[in-house]
């Protein structure tokens, strides 16, 4: 096996006997590897999102100018749709906690005014009122916010996907040598195969791969994916089980052309 398919023989089953075989480091790192060319793949993904996020902001949002405590906006904007209440007028100067209480009784659940002095919300169950003045002294506008503080959003997400695939690593890895030892219980109670440490380990942690691929790929187009962690688990033991059959019947050929090999070579042993 070719130090760099390794994944690819993650994904054929019938393959596992041989490249178990192969050293144990070199099977991890080349999934290591892997592993990083996936989330460089989301990260890619995520800087272009960041990216039409950002865009879209400098397009659509109107001039604003924070200054002393005091907001001015260029044009007003209201939305009330769907129990979303967000209100940005610079003609409010105040919010109270009694309009923003008023209008979650009205059957709003989320609430934002943002106002010239100060502003107020509701989320979660909680709301807050407050002035731009509590804040000390912040001068900001639109072009400072643009040039300034929105391009550092993609260095937050480049930091939070390399959070993600630290994490994702140390996670697999974990939960690979937890499930060896029941892929070493399958193979002796299911297909009378006894396993060393070493094959229960390598068998695991390449058959984790083919779910875990298939599940992050489908996650970057479909983001609203449910029960991932339990879909992932059944698909774990359900493809660990497959290549124990494999490997068995792969293991038990061997040694029966071992046996007929040493019956070819050894006469003495035919009498």
């Amino acid at each position: 096996m070719i130090f760099l398919t390794a994944p690819v023989f993650c994904f054929l089953p019938f393959k596992y006997h041989k490249a178990v075989k192969e050293k144990g480091w070199k099977i991890v790192l080349s999934l290591l590897l892997c592993f990083i060319l996936l989330w460089a793949v989301k990260g890619v993904k995520d800087l272009i999102g960041m990216y039409r996020f950002i865009s879209q902001i400098e397009d659509e949002c109107p001039y604003f100018a924070l200054e002393n405590g005091i907001l001015e906006l260029e044009r007003s904007y209201r939305f009330d749709e769907d129990g979303v209440y967000m209100v940005f007028d610079d003609s409010v100067d105040h919010v109270s906690r009694g309009e923003i209480d008023a209008l979650v009784a009205g059957g709003h659940d989320s609430v934002l005014i943002i106002g010239r002095r100060g502003g107020g919300m509701h989320d979660d169950g909680e709301t807050q009122v407050f002035d731009y003045a509590e804040f000390g002294n912040i001068d900001i506008d639109k072009d400072r916010l643009c040039d300034e503080y929105l391009p550092l959003l993609y260095g937050v997400v480049l930091v939070w996907d390399l959070f993600g695939l630290i994490c994702s690593i140390i996670v697999y890895c974990i939960v690979a040598a937890i499930l060896q030892f029941l892929t070493g219980l399958i193979s002796d109670m299911a297909y009378k195969t006894k396993l060393d440490s070493g094959e229960q380990f390598k068998i695991t942690f390449m058959a984790k791969f083919p779910p875990y691929f298939i599940l992050f790929v489908a996650g970057l187009f479909f983001s609203n994916l449910k029960f991932v962690a339990l879909i992932s688990l059944i698909l774990q033991l359900v493809y660990i089980t497959l290549v124990l059959f494999f490997y068995s019947r792969s293991e038990n050929d061997e040694v029966q052309r071992m046996i007929n090999g040493n019956n070819g070579q050894d006469p003495w042993m035919q009498g």
